[in-house]
């Protein structure tokens, strides 16, 4: 799981148990950065009335 991350094979995984704890592999870290960077987008487009980075359909 954690190489098809890395190599964009999938773009994302909700893990809640890493193999080796609480050794976690550094390029996790660097998913976490980028998740944080999307949500922090996506609230300053929301509360400036801008079309969100990545909107979710409820439909």
């Amino acid at each position: 799981m954690e190489m098809c991350l890395v190599h964009g094979v999938i773009g994302g995984a909700g893990l809640d148990v890493f193999e080796k704890e609480p050794g976690v592999s550094e390029e996790l870290f660097g998913s976490l950065d980028n998740i944080a960077q999307l949500a922090l987008a996506n609230l300053k487009a929301f509360f400036s009335d801008q079309p969100l980075i990545s909107p979710v359909r409820l439909d």
